[in-house]
């Protein structure tokens, strides 16, 4: 069937991706239906598997009532190459995870679809940072929680955006609230959302 080719499919790609460097570039689809406008693109915390997502009705209710596809992640790479020195991995998609995703589109739903794309902690850095690699195909994004941040670029396109945390995090409200800020000052359309009560 068609869902079997599409997981060998993605084995395959995940499988040369790790060959060549360690990273890995898996990700689940929801069955492409034939309408869909734009993907919805969900990204988990560091090194997860995003599959769990597709089975959380808000996100599937949210597609479905706007004709989106969904993709949800479940890139990999070293952590100490991504919190040491090196910065290297998924988390910087001109290092190839951001090809991967755009290929992981056009794959799924036979077209360059433009995207609506959600990620939380590690896959808020990843989300954050591919929003700026590839402005032009992004609708609108939301980063929530990430540990650290990249400063925002001055950019001629620059789709709406949250940047989100929970007041209770801390060692992640201010670094989140600090690239926030740095993006209004460059009069980019963001919006900040501070969540009450929550870790």
């Amino acid at each position: 069937s068609m869902k079997l080719i599409r997981i060998f499919l993605c084995s395959l790609l995940a499988l040369s991706a790790s060959v060549l460097s360690a990273d890995t570039y898996g990700w689940h689809a929801a069955e492409a239906r034939g309408d869909e406008q734009a993907v919805l693109v969900l990204c988990p915390g560091m090194n997860g598997d995003g599959a769990f997502f597709l089975h959380e009705s808000p996100w599937m209710d949210f597609a479905k009532a706007n004709s989106l596809g969904v993709i949800a992640l479940a890139f990999k790479s070293k952590s100490e190459r991504m919190y040491g020195e090196a910065r290297e991995g998924y988390y910087w998609p001109e290092q190839g995870s951001g090809k991967a995703l755009l290929d992981a589109v056009r794959t799924t739903y036979g077209r360059d679809l433009p995207i609506l794309i959600y990620g939380f902690s590690g896959g808020a850095q990843f989300t954050s940072r591919f929003v700026e690699w590839a402005p032009e195909r992004i609708i609108a994004w939301a980063a929530y929680s990430a540990q650290f941040w990249d400063s925002p670029q001055i950019s001629e396109a620059n789709p709406p955006g949250i940047v989100a945390c929970g007041e209770h995090d801390g060692g992640r409200w201010y670094p989140s609230f600090s690239y926030f800020y740095q993006g209004r000052q460059q009069h980019k359309p963001w919006v900040w959302v501070s969540l009450p009560r929550t870790g």
